[in-house]
This record gives C-alpha cells, sequence and structure tokens, in this order.
C-alpha cells in the first residue's frame, strides 16, 4: 500500500536553478544570447518538473484507487 511518504515531490524552481548552476556560459557567446539561452533551460526545467510531479500526483492517485477496489473486492467476495 501507498502512503504520502511514498509519493516523490520536487521543488520545481529549486531543480530549475540548480540545472542553470551547471549551463556555463560559452566562451563565444553574447550575454544576450547566454541570458536567453538561461531563461529557456530555466523554463524548460520548470515545466519539466511540474509535468513530473503532476505525473506522480496521478500515479498515487490511481494506486490508491488501485488498493480500494482491491479492499471492496476482497469485502464483497466473503
Amino acid at each position: 500500500m501507498y502512503s504520502d511518504h511514498d509519493k516523490i515531490h520536487v521543488d520545481p524552481t529549486k531543480s530549475a536553478l540548480a540545472v542553470l548552476g551547471g549551463n556555463a556560459k560559452q566562451t563565444d557567446e553574447s550575454n544576450q544570447r547566454y541570458l536567453k539561452r538561461q531563461l529557456t533551460v530555466y523554463l524548460e526545467a520548470l515545466l519539466l518538473v511540474q509535468q513530473f510531479n503532476e505525473l506522480e500526483t496521478t500515479r498515487f492517485e490511481l494506486a490508491q484507487s488501485d488498493q480500494i477496489a482491491r479492499i471492496l473486492e476482497r469485502v464483497m467476495i466473503n
């Protein structure tokens, strides 16, 4: 059975900022191009983590629904 402790939640902002830390400016890159690239990377990381969290919530809810169905099935058989 799944509990609230089994559910994974990733902080979107912290994760996106962590990704930015590994995205160094290239030597031949203008500041404007670098900032645009950083913004793109930040937004993509933010959206990806938000999507992950939504999928994790859905998986958790489905697992709970499945467990409830199995319990009800056992009750109905007895």
